[in-house]
């Protein structure tokens, strides 16, 4: 049988900081995984070697750890596709206890953190149909087992030790997306901060290794744009029925609101304070006739800016997305060569540039993805049609992703989350003898 190397962290905080790595051959067989190989090293090689598992089938999260330099499960990862030498470790972020054992006390604080349960509004049972709207919002998100996979892999962890972490931020999506729970505005209150959903620079490493295939970053950034909606039409689902007050603390901040925009009402309506309930001086009184702008006055006024950033945001950041899109039919355009269509690995969008002509008589580089599925040749744009970000394809996944604004697009280029407005652009393509062409955009 063939043989292959493992090396082993080594560490026992209890008796020394100091670590090492150990290594062993180990006989492989088909199929066999790196739990396997590490039960293997334990009954034979080396009985004080530390590791943490339990359904050994990929559903309780508990054999995570880095192997080869990527959080995997154990359990679920074949020795055949590591090659000749595999590495093990635990997961970061986290203390070790012993070997590839961590300490997981930090990312459960943080889950539990977020209130990671529902509440019900009432004392009857609540149904969602399985396939209501509400209910395929948050489906794909639901199959996270808390295995820390993305805790370990988020580089924002590790620079921000009170940041809540992916995991935890996806679980709170999940309820805050269920209408029939209860603590909408206590949840939202504990990750609408600077150490939860602005934490996330979007930066796609949780997506890279869960085993799930969940994509935190699009729960977190759904939390974001209801953040960004709160904030600027002072909306309160609480008022619409979505949430409930949860404890004293929370009856007493709503409570306070409810004070708040009945003085604001008084005060628009009479114009000076509230007359025989509290003395304002001509200019308090002012100042807050000022400041109490109705509902309908605001949005106007941020309906009008974010006209007014749109109409020069071209200008501003020179891309072609904003503007209307160009068919390719719409102007004579010279063909361009790809190279040999053979170069281009079937069923996999394959990533390549080319010198793109403009009226002025340069050029600039411009990048697409070529896919070649039977015998069919498909050519998308590689920019994000939300605001021209470049999209990266994720074989993992079968998806594109735009890692600035949350943007995702299926193998078809069709939008399946986020803010793009429309599927990837495509470029009418032709193949001859051979060799690949497409046609492109003129512009100066």
């Amino acid at each position: 049988m063939p043989q292959v190397l493992i090396k082993v962290f080594r560490c026992n905080p209890k008796i020394s900081t100091e670590t090492k790595w150990d290594t062993f051959y180990v006989e492989t067989y088909k199929n066999m995984t790196v739990l396997d190989a590490l039960f293997e090293i334990l009954r034979a090689k080396d009985a004080t070697v530390s590791f943490r598992c339990s359904c050994r089938l990929g559903m309780c999260g508990s054999c995570a750890m880095v192997i080869n330099g990527k959080e995997r499960l154990a359990c679920r990862t074949k020795v055949a596709d590591l090659g000749d030498t595999i590495t093990v470790k635990p997961l970061n972020n986290l203390p070790i206890i012993k070997d590839l054992v961590v300490d997981m006390e930090p990312f459960f604080q943080k889950y539990e953190s977020i209130i990671p349960y529902f509440i019900g509004k009432d004392d009857e049972v609540a149904k969602t149909p399985s396939r209501s709207p509400a209910r395929r919002l948050i489906d794909d998100m639901l199959d996270c087992i808390t295995c820390g996979a993305c805790y370990s892999a988020c580089s924002m962890v590790a620079f921000d030790k009170e940041y809540l972490g992916p995991a935890a931020l996806n679980r709170a999506y999940c309820l805050l997306a269920d209408d029939r729970d209860a603590a909408f505005e206590e949840r939202f209150r504990r990750i609408n901060h600077e150490h939860g959903i602005w934490r996330c620079h979007t930066q796609f490493d949780c997506m890279e290794v869960c085993p799930k295939n969940i994509i935190p970053t699009w729960s977190i950034q759904q939390l974001k744009n209801e953040a960004v909606l709160r904030g600027l039409s002072r909306y309160r689902k609480i008022e619409e029925g979505r949430g409930a007050p949860m404890g004293e603390e929370m009856a007493g901040r709503q409570q306070r609101n409810n004070q708040r925009e009945k003085q604001k009402l008084e005060i628009n309506s009479k114009g000076h304070g509230l007359e025989g309930k509290r003395n304002f001086s001509k200019e308090t009184t002012d100042e807050a006739s000022e400041k109490a702008v109705s509902r309908k006055e605001f949005l106007k006024k941020v309906a009008l800016s974010l006209v007014g950033i749109t109409s020069i945001s071209p200008l501003l950041i020179g891309i072609r997305s904003t503007l209307s899109p160009v068919t390719v039919s719409e102007a004579k355009q010279p063909w361009i060569s790809l190279g040999d269509i053979n170069q281009y690995e079937e069923g996999k969008p394959t990533l390549t540039t080319f010198e793109h002509p403009l009226k002025s008589g340069k050029s600039i580089r411009r990048s697409v993805y070529v896919l070649r599925e039977s015998n069919e040749v498909v050519v998308y744009d590689a920019a994000c049609t939300h605001l021209g970000c470049p999209v990266r394809w994720n074989e993992e996944a079968q998806m594109f992703f735009s890692p600035c604004h949350g943007g995702v697009f299926n193998k078809k280029g069709e939008v399946v989350a986020g803010p793009p407005p429309r599927p990837l652009d495509r470029y009418e393509c032709e193949v001859r003898n051979n060799e690949l062409f497409i046609k492109d955009f003129l512009r100066a």
